[in-house]
């Protein structure tokens, strides 16, 4: 109505004031939607007001009570309360606006001469139609009610409703805008409230119980209370303070005393401290509670002597934290408590005192991030350290962050200046640590301040002793969220430890559990030598002369040459776990090192039974290629240090058991450091001498302080005699046997973050000669560290620096009398690999270093963990020109794959061998399509093993009449046989039966079952005597063998599945759209989205937007949807119109194959909303509309997925929910694709 009035009066203004000036014009208008708007909120706030008030008489009546008082904030000023009563609920009262124009009324309420009250305005009485007063109560009634008066503002008037809003009558203004309420203060036991003409109302307070604000201290000594006397502490009163014993005494909450955190030590994170005393913590509580009449729950977690590298992100200190803060939540909300404000107080610094101001605040700035976004915290509050001495200025870089933090950053409030004051005064303890008097004014001061803001939004101002002057608030804050993540210091090297083991005065390695021992030897140079961990702050340091002897008495560093450490972890005598430790770090001497359990290979069980399977399997392919290939293995991105692990050991142990001899790496071999020289040239000194290292460098290498000619000297010197070098960092190695040659490039940087990838002229024009000197019997494979721009999302785009590689190999391709195979690359951090405009083959390699892959784009790897095989991944690569194809197997995390550079139709050449004779049947025993053996009944027959690692694919025929109710099921193995992938129910009913499988990458053996449910079922030998099985050579190939697919659609397409702890991830086997291409020799690129649908539903993305967004340069496009539009009840007419607008923007703009998948079924999917139709009618829509452009369909109800009605073991087998499948279940998908399409 507003804007419609405002309207009518512009045209009318615009009409008769043609004259006047718009600007005046529009002034005048803006001024008077201002005071509308002003008297519109005037209006809404004294209705809200008169609602208060009736809440308020509603407590006194029945006797109610108020629970909390929080003040109503807007822009830092107070303008009004809110009130929440134990029975009435919630209500909010503002002040008002004085003198503002058109000012309400002033409604108050009064008690008469009877007792009883009524409603006044403007001081006067207000009075109905037949000048009664109108009560505010109707009492000694028991149905009473309120009379409500109701008010509204129009022509500048004010006008009241004493009958809800049917009859209204204007009143006069007589008041200038006064407040409504004065004031809200309140006592240990009353809330008072005010009006505005002097009434009192007086209501009892009392705080409710299950509301709770829970708090965290974290820091060191002094939060722990070295120095204090629980006996001086104050006494907390009952409900107001509770200790929450996360370690000790989980299960309840008990009455805070001191000394807080006693017993809450755990050794394992390092939290741990046997000299808990009088704490600052009950003072604290005491305080907090008198302002705020909330209890606290307190949690503990500090340890003395701690910097802030020890409660370092990652590290297992804040990780305890985490979890016993995650643990307190989790318990409060179980038992009913409802926790109001969620705070960490910290007080620690004075282990910090070497740092800048700077490193500090991004020290702590990072550990309050991962605490804030791993549990409900919300601020840190900085209890500031203090001072050894009035003059002592060792803290002062501290003090200066401290200060800074809560006046840069919204996520830090300062809870006490304090205790810089604590020298002068006389309470310090010692020259660092504060007395009982000291904590309990620390912690009482802290407690107001804290409960200041709790109750405010905003820091109090305080005097700063150290400054001598105010600290006060700033209303500009910025986000800790708002700044990049800071990079952590790059460690410098490993160190390997001994577990469980301690090095005694005789200079003996002996057994010791909770202790490990470092080994290397650190030099002292006479001085004590300086050791900080993010394991422990306890060291054993063993000193020794420049002979390496101990130096007199083993603790004696004076005129000592070097030094080695012990880890005292815990002096329980508890054993520590294997590898407890692996990755964390210790600084020695002002350097940072990755801790690493020296370990032989025979006691990482979790590797040795795995190599020695994959050791079976390149054994078994070598003999199967013999010369017609040449094995490598394919490194890159280990950033050493930060990937420090033991994929040297494992590549010599594979070295030693395989035919392969060269390992190529490529690219980022270490982080980027100071000491770079000595990192790199450790580390391929740890390989044996029978592995030949073809090193290359990344931007890892230029960024650190490693020089050209370092890396020259350290990586290919070597190779001089075996390799075709120079001095140059770029080169090439030959295989003479299979005629290959191996281009290793120089990856050279222009910018900071490795985009631009530019790689010299004259390396160009060298790598060019190089290829066109071969003849026609060569192969080249380039290896070049990033052709591609590193990205987290599954979007990949080839840089300025890989297209010019591209650029410069496509343009002698048809010149050179050799063949281009392709170009390898790396640097992006995951598998990828397409195919270039004129046939190139571009692989791309995720990185090997699972330490660095956590936060590094490896998308299909994403949960890669220390201690178990995913923490390498690199490839045992067979290259075979003759196939022109690229076998890899993978080490670790990721799948095999098998990739084709060859462009040439060789479809027609079918050469198939009867390998029928083999097999051998077995009658009442059956290998289902999971691999397992079972026996049963006669109804089945099931065959040997037998091996099929020649062919490509495998025919089956069968010429007797074959009845309804026949199944074949088959399954492939590796060399090991090991399972890896099978299909069954196919479902054959015809005569004759001919059926065509490709060979999945890796599988050596195939065996099958037949199954007869009906009379006469299959018992022996004589009743298959019509089945036939044929094996194709690798010279067939099939219609997607070295083609490009993109695959769209929703969390299917894109792999969604569970792991075995039921947590959401994407299927290893990268979905069925990675089995699939995998199987049939496809490049492809998963563009599935989860939630995609093709009709509209809230944000959820659309797969015809996606399609949109992609330039379809490929050959084939796979489209699946539609159980997301039946999920949220997108209606058909909408779904109709939304696939024809897919099907009519691919038919305009793509020339490839097109292949609609529909929904696949479920198993009694609950739909998010009220579903409109079945999920069939939309998988005919789907059929109906993708015919009508031509394209293929492949009716996803028809791979015989589980149903509501199927048994619950093969619902589990193929679902990890109701709908998604399991990685079982997307291998049996694919093999259905196989099966509908070959």
């Amino acid at each position: 109505m507003k804007k419609l009035f405002t309207t009518i009066l512009c045209s009318m203004l615009l009409l008769a004031v043609s004259g006047c000036q718009h600007e005046d014009i529009w002034n005048e208008l803006r001024e008077h939607e201002q005071r509308i708007e002003q008297l519109e909120k005037q209006c809404r706030e004294l209705n809200t007001n008169i609602e208060a008030i009736q809440a308020i008489l509603t407590a006194i009546q029945q006797n109610d009570y108020v629970t909390e008082v929080m003040k109503i904030m807007e822009d830092g000023i107070e303008v009004g309360y809110s009130i929440t009563f134990a029975k009435g609920g919630t209500v909010t009262i503002y002040h008002g606006t004085n003198g503002a124009d058109g000012a309400a009324p002033q409604i108050s309420i009064k008690k008469a001469q009877d007792g009883e009250y009524y409603w006044t305005a403007d001081g006067e009485w207000m009075t109905d139609e037949n000048g009664e007063m109108i009560p505010a109560v109707v009492a000694d009634e028991p149905n009473g009610e309120y009379v409500t008066p109701q008010f509204r503002v129009a022509d500048g008037k004010w006008y009241v409703s004493y009958d809800n809003g049917n009859t209204w009558r204007a009143i006069d203004q007589k008041n200038d805008g006064e407040n409504f309420f004065q004031n809200v203060t309140y006592d240990q036991d009353y809330v008072y409230i005010t009006l505005a003409d002097g009434n009192i109302f007086k209501i009892p307070y009392k705080t409710d119980s299950k509301v709770v604000d829970l708090f965290i201290f974290m820091g060191q000594s002094n939060m722990s209370g070295f120095g204090g006397d629980a006996t001086l502490a104050p006494e907390v009163p009952e409900g107001w303070a509770y200790e929450y014993k996360a370690i000790s005494n989980p299960d309840r909450l008990v009455h805070l005393q001191e000394p807080f955190g006693l017993n809450e030590d755990n050794a394992q994170s390092g939290v741990s401290n046997t000299k808990r005393a009088g704490t600052l913590v009950s003072a604290f509580a005491n305080a907090y509670y008198e302002k705020t009449r909330i209890p606290i729950i307190g949690v503990s977690c500090s340890r003395g002597s701690t910097d802030t590298e020890f409660w370092k992100p990652g590290g297992k200190p804040l990780e305890d934290a985490i979890k016993r803060h995650l643990a307190a939540e989790k318990w409060l909300k179980d038992n009913g408590y409802s926790v109001r404000n969620n705070y960490m107080i910290w007080l620690q610094g004075e282990s910090d005192a070497a740092l800048s101001a700077g490193q500090y605040k991004s020290n702590l700035i990072a550990i309050t991030k991962e605490m804030i976004c791993r549990t409900g915290i919300s601020n840190c509050m900085i209890i500031r350290i203090g001072k050894k001495n009035p003059a002592d200025n060792s803290f002062n870089n501290v003090l200066q962050a401290q200060t800074e933090l809560p006046r840069e950053y919204k996520e830090f409030v300062l809870a006490s200046t304090l205790a810089a004051g604590f020298p002068e005064e006389g309470l310090m303890s010692d020259g660092v640590h504060y007395n009982q008097e000291g904590y309990n004014l620390l912690g009482s001061d802290a407690g107001i301040n804290a409960a200041f803001y709790a109750n405010n939004g905003i820091e109090p101002y305080m005097y700063d002793p150290h400054y001598d002057n105010l600290y006060y608030p700033t209303t500009s804050y910025k986000s800790i969220f708002d700044i990049p993540d800071i990079e952590p210091e790059i460690p410098q090297g490993t160190v390997y430890y001994e577990l469980n083991k301690n090095i005694n005065a005789d200079d003996e390695l002996v057994d010791y559990p909770g202790r490990i021992a470092i080994l290397d030897y650190f030099e002292t140079n006479g001085q004590a030598i300086n050791v900080t961990s993010s394991i422990t702050s306890t060291f054993g340091k063993r000193y020794y002369n420049e002979d390496k002897q101990i130096n007199g008495t083993y603790s004696n560093y004076t005129n000592s040459t070097y030094s080695r450490i012990v880890c005292v972890l815990n002096e329980t005598g508890e054993e520590l776990p294997p590898n407890a430790y692996d990755g964390e770090t210790i600084t020695i001497n002002g350097k940072t090192y990755i801790l690493q359990q020296k370990a032989e290979l025979e006691e990482l069980s979790y590797w040795k039974t795995y190599l020695d399977e994959k050791i079976n399997e390149i054994n078994h392919l070598s003999q199967t290629y013999g010369d017609d290939a040449d094995c490598f293995i394919y490194i890159a991105d280990q950033h050493r240090p930060t990937g420090a692990g033991n994929e040297a050991e494992i590549i010599n142990y594979i070295v030693d058991k395989t035919i392969i001899r060269n390992v190529i790496f490529g690219g980022d071999i270490v982080q980027g450091s100071n000491d770079d020289v000595n990192i790199l040239k450790d580390y391929i000194a740890s390989f044996n001498e029978n592995v030949n290292i073809l090193p290359m460098r990344g931007n890892h290498e230029v960024w650190g302080n490693l020089s050209e000619s370092e890396f020259w000297d350290i990586g290919i010197k070597p190779l001089e005699g075996y390799a075709s070098i120079s001095d140059k960092l770029y080169f090439y190695y030959d295989n003479p046997v299979q005629k290959i040659r191996y281009i290793i490039t120089d990856s050279t940087y222009s910018s900071s973050d490795g985009s631009d990838n530019l790689t010299s002229s004259d390396q160009i024009k060298w790598m060019q000669n190089k290829i066109l000197e071969l003849d026609q019997t060569w192969t080249v494979l380039v290896f070049h560290h990033g052709i591609w721009t590193a990205s987290k999302t599954a979007e990949m785009t080839i840089n300025n620096g890989g297209q010019l590689m591209i650029d410069s190999l496509e343009s002698i391709y048809d010149q050179a009398d050799c063949t281009i195979a392709g170009l390898y690359a790396a640097h992006c951090h995951r598998d990828h690999n397409q195919i270039s405009e004129k046939g190139l083959l571009l692989v791309g390699t995720t990185l090997d270093c699972c330490a660095y892959g956590q936060s590094s784009y490896d998308i299909y790897n994403p949960n890669r963990t220390k201690g178990t095989i995913s923490e390498h991944a690199f490839d045992v690569v067979f290259f075979i020109p003759k196939e022109s194809k690229i076998r890899t197997i993978r080490i670790g995390a990721g799948n095999d794959r098998t990739l084709s550079y060859s462009d040439e139709d060789n479809s027609n050449e079918v050469y198939s061998v009867d390998i029928t004779s083999q097999f051998v049947w077995t009658p009442g025993t059956c290998t289902w399509s999971t691999g397992r053996v079972q026996s049963t009944d006669t109804y089945w027959l099931y065959s040997n093993p037998v091996d099929i690692s020649e062919f490509s694919s495998l025919t089956f025929t069968h010429c007797q009449t074959v009845t309804v109710g026949t199944t074949l099921g088959y399954c492939f193995y590796d060399a090991s046989m090991n399972h890896i992938v099978g299909a069954s129910n196919t479902g054959v009913s015809y005569v004759p039966m001919e059926k065509t499988i490709a060979v999945p990458s890796g599988a050596c053996y195939f065996r099958c079952m037949w199954m007869n449910t009906t009379s006469p079922h299959y018992t022996s030998e004589n009743d298959i005597d019509n089945f036939y099985c044929f094996g194709n050579t690798a010279t067939q190939s099939n219609r997607f063998a070295g083609k490009t697919a993109y695959f769209f659609g929703d969390s299917i397409t894109y792999g969604y599945t569970k792991n075995a702890e039921g947590t959401a991830i994407r299927a290893s086997n990268g979905g069925y759209p990675g089995v699939f291409s995998k199987a049939v020799g496809l490049t492809h690129t998963n563009y599935g989205v989860s939630g995609s649908l093709f009709g509209t539903y809230n944000d959820l993305g659309r797969i015809g937007d996606k399609i949109k967004s992609k330039s379809l340069d490929c050959d084939f496009m796979f489209v699946a949807g539609g159980i997301n539009d039946w999920q949220c009840g997108v209606s058909l007419s909408d779904f109709r119109q939304a696939v024809e607008d897919v099907c009519a923007y691919i038919s305009s703009n793509y020339d490839g194959e097109v292949m609609f998948i529909t929904p696949i079924n479920h198993s009694g999917r609950v739909p998010i909303e009220e579903p409109v139709a079945e999920v069939q009618d939309y998988r005919d829509i789907i059929t109906e509309i993708a015919l009508k452009y031509d394209f293929s369909v492949i009716q996803g109800n028809l791979f015989d997925f589980p149903t509501e009605n199927s048994s619950e073991e093969y619902k589990t087998l193929m679902f990890c929910d109701n709908l998604h499948p399991t990685e079982y279940g997307y291998e049996f998908y694919a093999e259905c694709m196989i099966e509908v399409l070959l």
